[in-house]
């Protein structure tokens, strides 16, 4: 019915922008029903639970070594980034509407297609809810 990507690799390249979503795919018979955006949402949950729990191992890290440098404004400044065809106008409202703004544009290298980069800082990302603890079953 639906895919998305998220690939939070280290990159390759020195332009490789990273943490990367792509490949978001809805069946042509289950658009309009607001999966697409759900997508997002996840992929942004689990993005910031992965920065978070990296976040929480990073601290803990520096408190037991003598130095206590940290860089606040690399986790104020991530961001969650994404390429979209400049011909997909669904898409692009889509990404606007979920606050992400054009960054840049290039060629696609095989179809000499016009890509936006598109990216949406952590900061206006809405954080997971909260897990309750399990319910029990009565007995």
């Amino acid at each position: 019915v639906a895919f998305c990507e998220l690939d939070d690799r280290p990159p390759k390249k020195p332009n490789d922008v990273r943490p990367y979503m792509c490949n978001l795919a809805v069946h042509t018979g289950w658009r309009n029903l607001g999966l697409a955006q759900r997508m997002v949402r996840k992929c942004e949950e689990r993005l910031i639970l992965t920065h978070q729990a990296s976040m929480s191992t990073s601290k803990a890290e520096s408190n037991n070594t003598e130095s206590t440098s940290t860089d606040n404004n690399d986790e104020q400044q991530q961001q969650l980034y994404l390429k979209v065809t400049e011909g997909n106008k669904a898409a692009i409202r889509l990404y606007t509407k979920m606050d992400y703004t054009i960054v840049a544009q290039e060629q696609d290298a095989k179809t000499g297609e016009t890509l936006y980069v598109m990216s949406k800082p952590f900061s206006l990302m809405v954080p997971p809810p909260k897990r309750n603890t399990p319910i029990q079953k009565e007995t």
